[in-house]
């Protein structure tokens, strides 16, 4: 017998629920992006391609301004204001574009064999 949640197995509304919290920093990736409409503010229509790794081009549908709360030591610290988010329907899951913050903010990103810190020009860091 299989566990079943909202008509689901309950291992994939797991995996639903996993990927809705849970951000993705990505080298690469040139913008924040997330699937989620509902969680930016001062949305706009936008329309622009997107490159995946898996070379399939997805569109982003608008962008807007959305809230992130960094955890530091297993504890939530001051939430931050990302601007410009892409909201990309398409996509499994959210992105935060390590480019984009060392790029255009002066943020430090330090990678380690388990964790990647993040550092704002004014001193805070997170991971």
């Amino acid at each position: 017998m299989s566990l079943t949640l909202l008509g689901m197995p309950a291992f994939a509304l797991l995996t639903i629920l996993t990927a809705y919290v849970e951000w993705n920093a990505d080298t690469a990736a040139t913008s924040h992006m997330t699937p989620y409409r509902h969680w930016l503010r001062n949305y706009v229509p936008k329309r622009i391609p997107i490159k995946l790794a898996n070379n399939k081009t997805v569109y982003s549908a608008g962008e807007g301004t959305m809230v992130f709360n960094p955890i530091v030591n297993g504890q939530a610290v001051r939430p931050l204001e990302f601007f410009r988010v892409l909201h990309v329907p398409d996509l499994r899951n959210n992105l935060f574009s390590v480019l984009f913050l060392t790029r255009q903010k002066g943020w430090t990103v330090t990678i380690d064999a388990t964790k990647m810190f993040f550092q704002r020009p004014a001193g805070t860091t997170f991971c």
